[in-house]
């Protein structure tokens, strides 16, 4: 059996919604209250994937079969539970409520962190076209170094053949 790892990106894209308190590579945790407001909804009509894209959870991400074993799950932990009107009113006005302005507030956190790290990329990546520069420079003087001395060499046997440069003491 394969299971859907997410990328750092679609864990941070998980992170901005209310519903998740936390997200990795493998695992989601969802808030409680987001749990009760699936299943509430979920009993009133509303389809799985509905209830997910509802608090910025795109199925698409998440997966569709991920969803319905969740859901499978929580209908089964809360099938004794009868939620009372007021418990789903309460559920319903913190989603209604807070969510909207909680993903739009953690979109601009986060359009505001890709705008710090693009920076930060193009800035490492021109160091790097500096470096790569010099090192092209050092190495066409090295090569300009090495035929120097090649012809030198070439020029100095050529000038006296079978002699030994006899060193003084």
């Amino acid at each position: 059996m394969t299971r859907k790892t997410f990328t750092d990106e679609e864990a941070a894209i998980l992170r901005t919604s209310p519903a998740v308190l936390r997200a990795t590579s493998r695992r989601i945790t969802y808030a409680a209250w987001f749990r009760r407001y699936a299943v509430i909804m979920n009993r009133r009509g509303e389809r799985p994937s509905d209830i997910f894209r509802g608090v910025g959870l795109d199925p698409k991400i998440v997966g569709h079969k991920r969803i319905e074993r969740c859901m499978n799950r929580w209908r089964t932990d809360f099938a004794d539970v009868d939620f009372s009107q007021r418990d789903a009113d309460r559920l319903l006005e913190h989603a209604d409520e807070s969510d909207p302005g909680r993903i739009l507030e953690s979109l601009d956190r986060m359009n505001d962190q890709l705008d710090c790290i693009t920076a930060c990329v193009n800035v490492v990546i021109d160091h790097t076209r500096d470096v790569i520069d010099s090192m092209d420079i050092t190495c066409k003087a090295m090569m300009a170094a090495k035929q120097q001395s090649v012809r030198l060499r070439d020029a100095i046997q050529a000038d006296r053949p079978g002699a030994i440069i006899e060193r003084k003491p």
